[in-house]
Formats: structure tokens, C-alpha cells, sequence
């Protein structure tokens, strides 16, 4: 995949699978392969206070999960926004 510059480890992106999931995550690597490392994936799910951040693969530990590229349709960064509700989410930081 193409960008105009390329995507650091830690950064918030969203992966679009074949299943039609769409995937919130950190970035970690995108090798030379078959494979895209990302961890801490979460999906959006409604709750009772609205929509949600709750974990892709609910009994997996919540580090690095490698994804087959054959089953991801694109990625890229994640809104501002959403980002930073992700990444309040996954860590203990509060961002401003």
C-alpha cells in the first residue's frame, strides 16, 4: 500500500478486512510479505452509552496480532478523533 509517508510503529490506524470488520488498532509493521502487525485491536460496538471500543479477538492477550494481507481490503490513519478516544481507551493516558 501506498502512502505519502510511511506509517510509524504506535500510530492509531483503522483495517478494513474482507469480512467487512473494521478494525481500530495500533500500527506496528507492515513487512515486505504477507503480513501486517498491528496490536491492541478493537471493533466498534454499540453499548448503552453509545458506541463503543471493545476488543476484536475478546480471549487473545491484547499485544500484536498478525493479519494475512490477502484479508485486508486497505488501511489508514484513524480520525483525530477517534484516535484519541482510542488511545485513551488503551492506555492509561487522558489526552486534551
Amino acid at each position: 500500500m501506498l502512502f505519502d509517508k510511511p506509517l510509524k510503529s504506535g500510530e492509531v490506524v483503522s483495517v478494513k478486512l474482507i469480512t467487512g470488520e473494521e478494525l481500530i488498532a495500533r500500527f506496528e509493521k507492515d513487512d515486505a510479505g504477507d503480513i501486517l502487525t498491528v496490536s491492541k485491536a478493537v471493533v466498534l460496538a454499540p453499548g448503552e452509552k453509545g458506541i463503543g471500543m471493545v476488543p476484536w479477538i475478546m480471549s487473545a492477550e491484547p499485544n500484536e496480532v498478525q493479519l494475512n494481507k490477502r484479508t485486508v481490503i486497505t488501511y489508514s490513519l484513524t480520525q483525530k478523533e477517534i484516535a484519541t478516544k482510542y488511545l485513551e481507551m488503551t492506555s492509561s493516558i487522558q489526552l486534551v
